[in-house]
């Protein structure tokens, strides 16, 4: 929260890093007295930690006129990624740069004799005996509109693939069983490498398996596990010796569902029957992963709050010290699906509708918490992925110019950020206010030809505002000083105050004012 002595307020680093506030807004003056950020747009306090910037530029990949469907998932193998949307096409893409091949690597088509229409939902690298040798392949799940699915593979070494794979090729195979959900080929099916080795892949309220090293092709083993019946898998990660399951009670809509129905289900494979659960009291999950030792899931469904038109009804929940699902933050929007978060060490990012969230920190030295670091022009909930240093590849569209494929470059800055602090409420006395005499914005160095930098002070509710700075792009000092001259109507008067920060496009990407702090001095008046 801002510092505020005798006649004086100062914002910074504690503010930059706050964190967002619980009531945190789409206006970028309207904040409730509450601890953390009120408004982000595009402003990612990690950057230079202790001081605010511009978060990374966004720009469309290389061959983007490829991608025709919001990407969804990737995963990588040398010097490549994977990667699949929600579609039937295969992308191989460079980790240094995040292009694209000039056409879809793989463009699925008519499988199963006459079923058409595929979408993958999930891929996985995986070694298994092709012809009794054992290789490395990319397998890749799909439903398809036929009401069924399949699961087909890619030599990693030979370029070649087989999209019907693991119905015609192992010992065992056969179609996935489940392809319609909600009437629609959207079922599921996601796949997981257990610590045993094994390819596990979710179909409807079962689980199917492959062991790539029994027989010449492998086998496949249909239904080693069994939820009830009206269950949806969406996801599973490894957790100890189990593998955990999250999956949520098909309510037969793809808007109403059974209140508090979604679980983790903890599975010792060597079993045939789940070892125990954990309710996430909440209606879907659509993701959990392994973060650090526990487990985190994303979950929706059980509304919150409102605020200001956003439904806080997704949610990140962690499996807390009394092995119960506990919430650590709430957000509007779509809780992200496999693919759309992306773990470094202990920083989740993850992508909700077009909006890049990020909850702990880089730095062990700072306190975890929910930040905006980033937004693509698109606003679908797609893949966010780390490929390499410096380069993250996002998906929030479904075609070239809408966000189908963007990449974040390290090293630029972005433009149209804006960034609300705490608001700073003063105990005035009874018929007195403030009056604001002096504003100092302070910068960590110099800057020119970059982006330009602008502040703006409002009241609480935007009813009072001043244009403090704006188009400041060069900069070779360490502070500017603003005085308001009541000769010259330059009055700012206020019981509370807020400073909102901006960046626009000024002359390039290459660089930024970046704040270290702002700090306002006022006089006291009678009303």
């Amino acid at each position: 929260m801002p510092k505020i002595t005798k006649n004086r307020i100062i914002w910074d680093e504690e503010d930059w890093l706050a964190g967002m506030n619980p009531f945190w807004n789409t206006a970028p003056y309207y904040t409730q007295k509450m601890k953390g950020i009120g408004y982000s747009s595009r402003v990612d306090p990690f950057r230079e930690p202790g001081y605010i910037a511009p978060a990374y530029d966004i720009n469309s990949v290389i061959n983007e006129s490829s991608i025709s469907n919001v990407l969804t998932n990737a995963i990588s193998y040398g010097d490549f990624s994977y990667v699949i949307g929600d579609g039937n096409q295969i992308h191989k893409v460079r980790n240094i740069n995040a292009e694209f091949e000039a056409t879809a690597n793989r463009t699925i088509g008519t499988i199963h004799g006459t079923h058409s229409g595929a979408k993958t939902k999930d891929i996985a690298i995986y070694k298994a005996n092709s012809g009794g040798t054992l290789k490395t392949f990319l397998f890749y799940s799909y439903s398809d509109n036929g009401g069924d699915g399949d699961i087909g593979r890619l030599d990693l070494g030979a370029g070649t693939y087989i999209d019907d794979f693991m119905s015609t090729t192992p010992s065992g195979g056969a179609v996935l069983d489940n392809g319609n959900l909600f009437g629609i080929a959207d079922m599921p099916h996601p796949l997981h490498v257990g610590l045993d080795d094994i390819l596990y892949i979710g179909d409807g309220s079962n689980i199917h398996a492959y062991d790539g090293q029994a027989g010449a092709d492998g086998t496949f083993y249909k239904n080693v596990l069994k939820l009830p019946s009206d269950y949806v898998i969406t996801c599973m990660a490894n957790y100890g010796e189990f593998v955990a399951i999250g999956a949520y009670k098909n309510r037969g809509s793809s808007t109403a569902y059974y209140r508090g129905e979604a679980k983790v289900f903890f599975w010792n494979v060597n079993e045939k029957d789940i070892t125990f659960m954990k309710d996430l009291n909440d209606s879907v999950v659509s993701e959990i992963m392994n973060y650090n030792g526990t487990l985190i899931a994303f979950t929706e469904g059980v509304v919150y709050l409102q605020n200001s038109g956003k439904t806080k009804n997704a949610k990140l929940q962690i499996l807390g010290n009394n092995f119960e699902f506990e919430i650590l933050e709430k957000f509007p929007g779509t809780p992200p699906m496999r693919g759309s978060v992306d773990i470094l060490a202990k920083f989740i990012q993850f992508n909700s509708d077009g909006v890049l969230y990020s909850w702990g920190s880089p730095y062990e030295e700072f306190s975890s918490r929910l930040n905006i670091i980033n937004e693509p022009i698109g606003s679908s909930t797609g893949l966010v992925r780390t490929l390499s240093s410096g380069v993250t590849l996002i998906s929030s569209g479904s075609s070239a110019n809408s966000g189908a494929g963007q990449v974040i470059q390290a090293g630029t800055y972005n433009d149209f950020c804006s960034f609300t602090p705490q608001i700073a409420d003063i105990p005035f006395p009874e018929n007195q206010m403030g009056r604001v005499k002096n504003v100092r914005i302070e910068f960590l160095r110099s800057a020119s030809g970059g982006r330009a930098f602008g502040l703006i002070i409002y009241d609480r509710f935007g009813n009072n505002s001043t244009i403090i700075a704006e188009d400041l792009e060069n900069i070779s000092s360490k502070a500017i000083e603003y005085k308001l001259d009541v000769n010259d109507n330059e009055v700012f008067n206020f019981v509370s105050l807020v400073p909102s920060l901006r960046w626009q496009t000024g002359s390039g990407n290459s660089d930024a004012p970046i704040i270290s702090r702002i700090i306002i001095d006022y006089d006291t008046i009678n009303l």
